[in-house]
């Protein structure tokens, strides 16, 4: 199809992008051509004119079932986002990047679209639509659109920010497009290994080869070689862990660059060789069978030794599935150089070479992925009787003695790749410098994908254009044969042009119609992918265009906000939201088994006190009630607890919960308490960042990592009560669940002893009062408290007051560091402490026992003074093959053992035990530790292979490992300034937030990788270390934490942290959630009232009296009495069904009776005759029984003078006063 689309678009009007640009016929005006590399297949000009970004512009993703939801596209988009921001190319810096619509494109839009394009059928094809007020991106998937949004990058970068109107069409007519690293010769680091990778991407390049093994070098962790080899040692100049290599692969994957890895067998394997056998013994190579070739010590006896093939056959096997997991689709199984003589084995040797290839291809096969081999040991002329798999591919590169020409292989059915050495080729040697290495400009002038190796006597094999299926592409290689012959950045800068010329050669064949100094020109004004040296810029979320207009947070920016992020904001309605008010109540449901649940009314009352300090929603404290269900309104948050229905099939955990926002409220179902103080700390990080409301949907989170948690070295430095109890509620905000107090060090025991006083600091301690104080507080927030008493080794102090204690040498002599495992005596005395503070931690659920760094145990004094002393020990206690090792296995097993009666479980660090599981020249361990002890994974220590790898742990029942990685975790004070510029004080890196962030997942202990979700992996753990004490105050400790803590608080809760949020986003929005309340040492949070139990109202007394009312006749009472009777009967009504208590019915009762004790008769004859309107009573209907005044003061008088008619005055007066008083004690009620 490739060949037919060419010859279509050959006989367009096509425009060359480097000769002058073509229009339709009627169009003859001549403009500035638009330039990129590779050179697009055609350029066909529409009409005269330029498009170039604009202050509006954004990139546009056309809405369609293919682009909703793709995330591997708006990964892509991000990126050439952040790389035109990168080069400047738009003035406003970080163009918005939307997702909608056609009709809602705007002009100056970049668009990308993925549709079907009838131009071409390649699978990285791409067509560019240059318009006046658009450039429009088409391509069938993700692959062309990279490719397509590429092209406008650098067209606009080196044509000054503007693009020729018309139309684009452009395919690679070489699928392979690919770049050779030979980095098991020469060490590369990770860093210029990515940045290659990068700008290999700029260049339309889509594969690197990685070259991991050879005579010189094995640079790749591997499993099979550490057991295989015990004691296997990596080049002592650096290798790639297999967490490196997976680093490097991802951002591979990111650039759209696949990663290819290249084991070479059977030769070029002298490296391995000469380890396997000067540890083991072994010899596996072919200098027996080949005495006399030159390569005999660099080949495996795949021939004679079946044993030899499995071993290689197990390696393939290793990295075919490690590499197959991260996404590689084809390996490089190896075939060259094997021999010096191809020529000289037998039939039957070569029909077992080959029966091998076939092997190892069907081992990478099994994968899914496609074999690769070099091609001159493959098809050797001159043997027969053997079928080599047709599916492997050939690297065709050069000739060997035998070797087989182009024509075999096709015959056979294998596909090429054209690696041929006279071009492709550039070799760290003097004289490939000066004989070989060709530059880019014969590459580009001479070279192109059809252009191979010839054969003897100036026969060509080249192919013809258009070429033939079967060949597949192209590779440029680099090969370090003398490793330190030239830099890293002499090598990047002298592949510069070399390999811009074969990846233009390869994307577009006969696409050089401008002369080599225009396209060097060009390319250099490019210049490197953006990014190379140093970070992007970072790019903006992909929104939909109707939240731009109507701007709402879409979930994933809403799980951002909180600290840690949360798992899953699944929003139901973006344009609602619930609003915390003054009639927001936390209501727990009113039921026994709630009224009886102490802890989750102190967790309400905690939290509640945390939003009163902080004034959500204002500065009122919100209520706390027991309720029922149906009392519940919308305005509340609901607080509920399961511990029998997990919250979501994707955690087990008791942490996880769930929050429903509605307009009937707020519910927070909760897998226990903690997890619902957890969920109200959501809520509560949500009201601070999104304008105290959470918008309709449903939370559901829960940690990837089950413990979190923080190691504080107490004991070199004094550290106060206060600053403990601060960071426990500060671990508690991020919803950190341990801190883990080390309190006794070399220089230092920081805990008040009863049991010996004399060992205690003078300089400071903390009584055995304020650790009942850490652990209540602690036990309010959530937060497991470990102590940390290390032994035998950091034991210096103790050995001060206790020299008698100290583990003896050969000589007698006691050590002033160590404790003295063979001792029954110091053994006794140390389980006296342990039983001590056992006893005062009551109640916390682990005990760090230490375990390590007793001696280092691979250098003197230890080999020269203590190994026989615990030698003999073992030995005689145990027997004779009992080492030293099993000494300190029995004293750490001793004291787990104890602490686990004690009813803690232990832990230790990894360095002391099962040392030299992996090394074949010591003798292993005997004893096997306790599987119950939990192990604190910290380092692999790297300048000693003995330290046992996370592996043995996992292998000897270890269930519960801590990833304390001290490349990410250790903060320490230490001896002397790093020259990094880095402080004394600090981590083991610059910008270790970010690193935690971007980088570390669980799995990545030092030095060791595992799965993610492995479930041995069962806690991670920043670490205070005070080597040097007073090197700075403890609130310097705090500063200097605070973003590691909040990385590691996010990254060990959510693993997916840094694909929800760019670290710039994480940290401006941390920044506005502050400290947890209360968080100034010393302090307190505001006093609440506790939960109480809301009380069913009774309305009875009150309705009957608004009843009895309602049935008075106003026309006998005073109109300004009953006008106040009728307001005080509104305000009951209205209280009616809206009363929050009891008392405030039983007040308005006595208020309504009050006005109508109140009430006053109408004078007769002289009184304000007015009618005063009672609500639902007719005028003048159903008086009073009773008429008269219930006041003496208020009764009717005839007037002021006393005549003749004063006896009859005085006595209607008496009368009517005797009346009144009867009308007054028979009230209405």
């Amino acid at each position: 199809m490739k060949r037919i689309v060419a010859s279509v678009l050959s006989a367009a009007m096509i425009l060359s992008t480097f000769g002058n640009v073509t229009y339709a016929k009627d169009l003859k005006q001549e403009v500035i051509e638009t330039k990129t590399y590779p050179q697009v297949q055609s350029y066909t000009a529409e009409k005269s004119g330029y498009w170039s970004l604009k202050n509006t512009s954004r990139f546009y993703i056309v809405e369609s079932d293919s682009t909703l939801n793709n995330e591997k596209l708006y990964n892509d988009v991000k990126l050439i986002s952040s790389e035109f921001a990168a080069k400047g190319l738009s003035s406003n810096g970080v163009l918005d990047i939307v997702i909608g619509p056609k009709e809602k494109i705007k002009s100056g839009d970049i668009v990308v679209s993925i549709e079907k394009i009838e131009e071409t059928s390649n699978e990285e094809g791409y067509k560019i639509e240059v318009k006046e007020d658009v450039v429009k991106i088409t391509a069938a998937n993700e692959n062309g659109l990279f490719y397509g949004m590429r092209t406008v990058e650098k067209a606009l970068i080196g044509n000054d920010g503007k693009m020729q109107l018309g139309t684009i069409v452009d395919y690679p007519e070489m699928g392979v497009r690919s770049f050779h690293l030979d980095l098991a010769r020469k060490y590369f680091t990770k860093d210029w290994i990515i940045s290659m990778i990068k700008d290999l991407s700029y260049q339309n390049i889509s594969s690197i080869q990685i070259h991991f093994s050879e005579n010189e070098g094995f640079r790749l962790e591997s499993s099979v070689l550490e057991n295989k080899i015990p004691g296997f040692e990596y080049p002592s100049n650096g290798y790639y862990t297999k967490a490196d290599m997976k680093e490097i692969i991802d951002v591979a994957k990111k650039y759209h660059i696949e990663v290819i890895p290249s084991l070479d067998t059977p030769g070029h394997l002298g490296y391995v060789l000469n380890q396997l056998e000067s540890k083991t013994g072994k010899d596996y190579s072919v200098r027996n069978l080949f005495p006399s070739d030159s390569r005999r010590n660099q080949t495996f006896n795949i021939f004679e030794s079946e044993e030899a093939q499995t071993f290689l056959l197990e390696m393939i096997d290793e990295f075919a599935k490690f590499f197959s997991e991260n996404g590689s689709t084809r390996m490089n199984i190896g075939g060259d150089e094997f021999l010096a003589n191809f020529t000289s084995m037998s039939n039957e040797q070569y029909q077992t070479l080959m029966g091998f290839f076939n092997k190892a291809s069907e081992t990478v096969k099994k994968y899914g992925m496609k074999a690769r081999a070099w091609n001159d040991g493959l098809l050797v002329q001159g043997y027969d009787g053997y079928k080599l798999d047709s599916d492997i591919e050939v690297c065709y590169w050069g000739l060997g003695k035998g070797s087989a020409p182009v024509k075999d292989f096709l015959k056979n059915g294998n596909k090429l790749v054209n690696y041929v050495d006279a071009y492709m080729y550039y070799a760290l040697s003097p004289w490939w410098m000066n004989n070989a290495n060709p530059k880019g400009e014969k590459i580009y002038k001479q070279w192109e994908p059809g252009k191979m190796n010839g054969l003897p006597g100036g026969i060509s094999q080249d192919f013809e254009y258009p070429y033939p299926n079967k060949l597949l592409g192209a590779s440029y290689a680099l090969w370090c044969d003398m490793p330190n012959y030239q830099t890293e950045q002499v090598i990047a800068e002298n592949l510069y042009m070399r390999t811009r010329s074969m990846a233009a050669k390869t994307w577009n064949p006969k696409g050089n119609k401008a002369d080599y100094a225009e396209f060097e020109q060009f390319a250099k004004k490019v210049g490197r992918v953006p990014g190379y040296d140093k970070e992007l810029p970072a790019a903006k979320d992909v929104v939909h265009v109707d939240e731009l207009e109507n701007p709402t947070l879409n979930g994933k920016q809403l799980s951002s906000l909180v600290l840690p992020i949360v798992q899953s904001y699944e929003v139901s309605e973006k344009s609602k939201s619930w609003t915390m008010d003054e009639t927001t109540r936390f209501v727990i449901p009113k039921t026994e088994e709630y009224l009886s649940n102490a802890r989750l009314k102190e967790v309400v009352e905690l939290v509640s006190a945390e939003f009163l300090e902080k004034q959500i929603p204002t500065n009122k404290e919100i209520d706390k009630v027991y309720d029922l269900e149906s009392k519940v309104t919308s305005n509340d948050v609901v607080v509920t607890i399961d511990k029998e229905n997990p919250i979501t099939e994707k955690s087990n955990s008791d942490e996880a919960y769930k929050i429903e926002i509605s307009d009937k409220g707020v519910k927070i179902v909760a897998a226990s308490e903690n997890a619902a103080m957890y969920a109200l700390r959501t809520i509560q990080h949500l009201m601070i960042n999104n304008n105290n409301k959470l918008t309709y949907g449903t939370i559901v989170d829960y940690p990837n990592v089950a413990e979190r948690r923080v190691h504080v070295d107490m004991a070199r430095k004094y550290i106060s009560k206060d600053w403990i109890i601060q960071h426990i509620r500060e671990l508690s905000y991020f919803k950190m669940n341990a801190i883990q107090l080390h309190f006794s060090e070399n220089i230092g025991f920081r805990i008040e002893s009863d049991f010996d006083p004399a060992i205690v600091s003078k300089d400071g301690y903390l009584t055995k009062k304020e650790i009942r104080e850490i652990l209540k507080e602690a036990k309010k927030y959530g937060i497991n408290v470990i102590p940390s008493l290390d032994t035998p080794g950091h034991v210096q102090h103790i050995l001060k007051v206790h020299p008698e204690y100290g583990q003896v040498d050969k000589y007698g002599n006691k050590s002033t560091g160590a404790l003295d495992v063979t001792n029954p005596d110091a053994i006794k005395y140390i389980k006296g402490l342990y039983k001590e503070y056992m006893d005062l931690f009551e109640g916390c659920t682990d005990f760090h026992i230490g375990g390590d760094e007793y001696m280092e145990f691979d250098r003197p004094p230890f080999t020269t003074q203590y190994k026989s002393v615990l030698d003999n020990y073992a030995k005689e206690k145990f027997g004779q093959e009992y080492t030293w090792k099993d000494t300190m296995a029995n004293y750490i097993n001793d004291i787990a053992a104890f602490v686990h009666e004690g009813g803690f479980k232990p832990r230790i660090w990894n360095d002391g035990i099962y040392y030299g599981e992996n090394s074949w020249s010591e003798n292993k361990q005997q004893i096997k530790m306790h599987d119950y002890i939990g192990i604190d994974f910290w380092s692999q220590m790297g300048w000693n292979p003995s330290i046992a790898r996370l592996e043995t742990f996992i292998q000897k029942g270890h269930k519960d490992i801590y990833n304390v990685n001290a490349s990410f975790f250790y903060y320490v004070l230490r001896p002397s300034k790093p020259d990094d510029g880095r402080e004394q004080h600090s981590f083991d890196y610059l910008n270790q937030d970010q690193r935690i962030y971007n980088e570390w997942t669980p799995g990545q202990f030092q030095g060791n990788t595992i799965d993610d979700n492995s479930e041995v992996i069962k806690g991670a753990s920043l670490a205070i270390w005070c080597d040097k004490p007073d090197l700075v105050t403890e609130d310097v400790i705090t500063e200097d934490i605070s973003k590691e803590l909040r990385s590691l608080a996010s990254k060990s809760w959510n693993t997916s942290s840094n694909k929800i949020a760019t670290i710039d986003e994480f940290k401006e929005n941390y920044k506005k959630l502050g400290n947890v309340a209360a968080f100034k040492k010393g302090s307190s949070l505001p006093e609440v009232k506790p939960v109480k139990e809301v009380v069913e109202l009774t309305y009875d007394e009150l309705n009957q009296l608004i009843e009895k009312v309602e049935g008075l006749n106003g026309d006998e009472y005073t109109k300004e009495s009953f006008d106040k009777l009728n307001k005080v009967l509104n305000e009951a009504k209205a209280l009616v069904g809206a009363a929050k208590t009891q008392e405030e019915i039983d007040s308005m009762v006595s208020k309504l009776k009050d006005s109508i004790n109140n009430l006053k008769i109408k004078e007769d004859g002289n009184g304000d005759n007015e009618t005063p309107s009672v609500p639902g009573t007719p005028g003048n209907s159903n008086k009073p029984e009773n008429e008269g005044s219930n006041n003496i003061e208020n009764s009717p008088k005839t007037g002021d003078e006393f005549g003749p008619w004063g006896i009859v005055a005085i006595s209607t007066v008496i009368l009517g006063s005797v009346i009144m008083y009867r009308k007054r004690n028979k009230k209405v009620v």
